[in-house]
């Protein structure tokens, strides 16, 4: 679960089961939003200042997901996958084409 505290967050993940969507939300100063246990996910500032964020764990099993199908076979966003993976942009490009991913 993440609680945003104070500022704007880009909120999402990636579902399991072969499917590969991406989900994701724009979080403000109150809301919430929860990822199912074991799939790949991520969180970006959106916003122009700080962001504060609450976050908690239903669970110490943490499941499992096979992250190159997961981040690279879907169409999540490659500035997003840029960002968290810190592979260039060219790179995510180049194992999305290779993984059947688009963005």
């Amino acid at each position: 679960m993440v609680f945003v505290v104070e500022g704007s967050v880009t909120v999402g993940f990636i579902s399991g089961l072969d499917s590969n969507i991406m989900y994701a939300n724009q979080l403000s100063k109150g809301q919430v939003m929860v990822v199912p246990q074991g799939f790949l996910h991520f969180q970006h500032n959106s916003g122009s200042s700080y962001a504060v964020l609450f976050v908690s764990f239903a669970s110490s099993d943490p499941g499992m997901q096979f992250v190159t199908s997961a981040l690279f076979g879907n169409h999540f966003p490659s500035f997003l996958v840029e960002k968290t993976t810190e592979i260039s942009l060219v790179e995510v490009r180049q194992l999305k084409a290779r993984l059947g991913g688009t963005g």
